[in-house]
């Protein structure tokens, strides 16, 4: 059994998650700066990539969209 403070965690990071998905958004409008977008997304793929550590610390399994979406995340930071 996990300690009690571990769904708190994930509820958490699930928030932050949404909260850097809403930021990206918002900085897809124009007048869109570039450089502001990539900031955003940045920290977009590190709250995905928090979340998805905790899934995976909780043994419990990566939902496919979440996971598709790291991977876009991912690939754009290559770009």
């Amino acid at each position: 059994m996990h300690p009690p403070e571990q769904p708190l965690r994930l509820t958490q990071l699930a928030a932050a998650l949404r909260q850097a998905r809403t930021v990206v958004q918002s900085r897809r409008t124009p007048p869109a700066a570039k450089a502001e977008l990539a900031v955003a997304r940045a920290a977009l793929l590190d709250a995905a990539e928090a979340y998805v550590a905790e899934l995976h610390l909780l043994r419990m399994p990566v939902p496919p969209r979440l996971r598709d979406e790291l991977r876009l995340l991912r690939s754009c930071r290559n770009d």
